[in-house]
């Protein structure tokens, strides 16, 4: 696994994502030789590869207006004023890094450690419902016996390790808002699968063939015996934390917010013209962030889910966004 990326830590038999958050901010009186660049150098050479560039509370309004063009945002900024985040799921690794990049830069950082709020995270789960209704599923633990609504399709998984059983409401938003896509079909991708549901329920709404990643072997092999369950054959299951490069008419990615942050570039070059982005796991206030980043790379956001505070979005590739000329930005190339 690369190192600085939220993982998935198993407790009581379940999984519950853990992450911290190390927000480093370069100090006005640092020396002129410590720049953005020289930090994110550093924090490479230490190991952590994936960061995030912030930006500042409410810093757009007193910049001239740059359209959706993030890069031309951040080129209003003074380099050394925006934060660089990274997110891992060891406190312990973070305060490590703090002290190593104290010692490279001496008096020139500002740290602030945080975990990201346990509340709006346990707090997203339907602990006491374990039946869940959506528009055309019934989702229920493996062993259910009960009844099924009339119209509704079955939906039993196990999930003793994998996220995404129903019970969370990014799960929730993101199943939503596939149902809601009535006549698209073709390829798909399911980034970061859990216990497989988003693409075993894709498999039942006509997607296909379907491509499902997961980067833990425990929880890919419940995803696979939860697609066996289902005899959709459809779906391949990869154990990788590097999506397979492809033409997919839509990508869903049940992830947290840094990690979409990172994978949009890729999202952006391999989901095909009038293809669909859907993507969950983030909370309201790391919406916007991610929703300029997926516009600088071409994408239009047409639809949004919400439930307790988590938000689901989907976003579109159209052919005025596939390229442009020579000297013009995007030029994202996915196949049509």
């Amino acid at each position: 696994m690369v190192e600085g990326l939220p993982v998935r830590v198993k407790k009581g038999g379940g999984a519950v994502s853990v992450t911290y958050e190390l927000t480093t901010r370069i100090l006005e009186t640092a020396k002129p030789s410590l720049t953005k660049e020289t930090l994110i150098n550093k924090l490479n050479e230490l190991g952590f590869l994936d960061v995030v560039e912030g930006m500042v509370d409410g810093i757009s309004d007193a910049l001239p207006s740059t359209g959706d063009d993030e890069e031309a945002l951040f080129s209003c900024l003074d380099d050394r004023l925006t934060p660089v985040l990274i997110y891992h799921a060891s406190q312990e690794h973070l305060r490590h890094l703090m002290q190593k990049l104290t010692e490279a830069f001496p008096g020139g950082l500002q740290f602030s450690l945080t975990a990201l709020p346990d509340d709006a995270w346990s707090g997203a789960w339907d602990v006491n419902e374990t039946l869940i209704p959506t528009a055309k599923f019934y989702i229920t633990p493996r062993d259910y016996k009960g009844d099924v609504p009339e119209g509704l399709r079955h939906l039993p998984l196990a999930s003793a390790y994998g996220f995404g059983d129903g019970r969370h409401a990014a799960t929730h938003c993101l199943l939503k808002l596939l149902e809601r896509q009535d006549g698209l079909q073709g390829s798909l991708l399911d980034c970061g699968t859990g216990t497989g549901i988003l693409a075993i329920a894709a498999s039942y709404l006509g997607f296909g063939p379907i491509t499902a990643t997961e980067i833990d072997a425990d929880v890919l092999r419940e995803a696979t015996l939860n697609g066996k369950l289902h005899k959709q054959n459809n779906i391949s299951w990869h154990l990788t934390d590097v999506p397979p490069e492809g033409s997919y008419q839509v990508i869903v990615a049940n992830i947290l917010a840094p990690v979409l942050h990172d994978l949009m570039p890729f999202f952006a070059k391999n989901l095909a013209v009038n293809g669909v982005l859907l993507m969950s796991g983030f909370i309201a206030k790391e919406k916007d962030v991610l929703i300029e980043r997926a516009k600088s790379l071409g994408l239009v956001d047409v639809d949004e889910e919400a439930t307790r505070s988590w938000l689901a979005v989907s976003l579109k590739k159209t052919a005025d966004h596939v390229s442009r000329d020579r000297h013009g930005n995007f030029m994202n190339s996915g196949a049509s």
